[in-house]
Protein backbone atom coordinates (compact mmCIF):
# COMPACT_ATOMS: atom_id res chain seq x y z
CA UNK A 1 0.00 0.00 0.00
CA UNK A 2 1.26 3.48 -0.88
CA UNK A 3 0.96 6.58 1.27
CA UNK A 4 0.13 9.60 -0.89
CA UNK A 5 1.37 13.03 0.16
CA UNK A 6 0.08 16.11 -1.65
CA UNK A 7 2.48 19.06 -1.65
CA UNK A 8 1.39 22.70 -1.67
CA UNK A 9 4.66 24.68 -1.53
CA UNK A 10 4.92 27.03 1.46
CA UNK A 11 1.51 25.84 2.71
CA UNK A 12 1.34 22.12 3.49
CA UNK A 13 2.59 18.57 2.97
CA UNK A 14 -0.17 15.99 3.22
CA UNK A 15 -2.18 16.85 6.34
CA UNK A 16 0.67 18.88 7.87
CA UNK A 17 0.01 22.60 7.49
CA UNK A 18 2.82 25.06 8.14
CA UNK A 19 1.97 27.17 11.20
CA UNK A 20 -0.13 24.47 12.91
CA UNK A 21 0.67 23.63 16.53
CA UNK A 22 3.31 21.06 17.38
CA UNK A 23 0.70 19.03 19.30
CA UNK A 24 -1.59 18.83 16.27
CA UNK A 25 1.32 17.84 14.00
CA UNK A 26 2.30 15.06 16.43
CA UNK A 27 -1.30 13.76 16.41
CA UNK A 28 -1.09 13.49 12.61
CA UNK A 29 2.40 11.91 12.48
CA UNK A 30 1.96 9.37 15.29
CA UNK A 31 4.53 8.03 17.73
CA UNK A 32 7.68 10.09 18.22
CA UNK A 33 10.90 8.07 18.07
CA UNK A 34 13.05 10.90 19.44
CA UNK A 35 12.77 14.61 20.26
CA UNK A 36 15.44 17.21 20.73
CA UNK A 37 15.96 20.95 20.82
CA UNK A 38 17.75 22.67 17.93
CA UNK A 39 18.69 26.14 16.75
CA UNK A 40 21.63 28.50 16.50
CA UNK A 41 22.93 30.24 18.51
CA UNK A 42 20.24 29.29 21.04
CA UNK A 43 18.71 25.82 20.91
CA UNK A 44 15.12 26.90 21.57
CA UNK A 45 13.17 25.14 18.79
CA UNK A 46 11.85 21.57 18.58
CA UNK A 47 12.77 18.67 16.28
CA UNK A 48 10.61 15.53 16.48
CA UNK A 49 11.80 12.35 14.73
CA UNK A 50 9.16 9.90 13.48
CA UNK A 51 11.57 7.47 11.80
CA UNK A 52 10.75 8.32 8.19
CA UNK A 53 10.68 12.07 8.73
CA UNK A 54 11.11 15.03 11.04
CA UNK A 55 8.91 17.95 11.96
CA UNK A 56 10.60 21.14 13.10
CA UNK A 57 8.72 23.68 15.20
CA UNK A 58 9.74 27.17 16.29
CA UNK A 59 10.19 28.22 19.91
CA UNK A 60 6.47 29.04 20.15
CA UNK A 61 5.53 25.50 19.09
CA UNK A 62 4.37 26.14 15.51
CA UNK A 63 5.34 23.93 12.55
CA UNK A 64 7.96 25.60 10.35
CA UNK A 65 9.63 22.74 8.42
CA UNK A 66 9.16 19.12 7.40
CA UNK A 67 11.90 16.66 6.40
CA UNK A 68 10.96 13.38 4.71
CA UNK A 69 13.17 10.30 4.28
CA UNK A 70 11.42 7.98 1.80
CA UNK A 71 14.26 5.44 1.95
CA UNK A 72 13.41 4.89 5.66
CA UNK A 73 9.62 4.71 5.22
CA UNK A 74 7.83 1.54 6.32
CA UNK A 75 5.47 1.89 3.33
CA UNK A 76 6.16 3.46 -0.08
CA UNK A 77 5.54 7.20 -0.29
CA UNK A 78 3.95 8.69 -3.37
CA UNK A 79 4.49 12.43 -3.77
CA UNK A 80 2.02 14.55 -5.74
Amino acid sequence: MKKQLNFEPYEKVGDLVFGMTREHAIEICGEIKRSRMYGYPIEDSFLDDFGDGHILCDNKGFLEAIELFPDLATEPLFYV
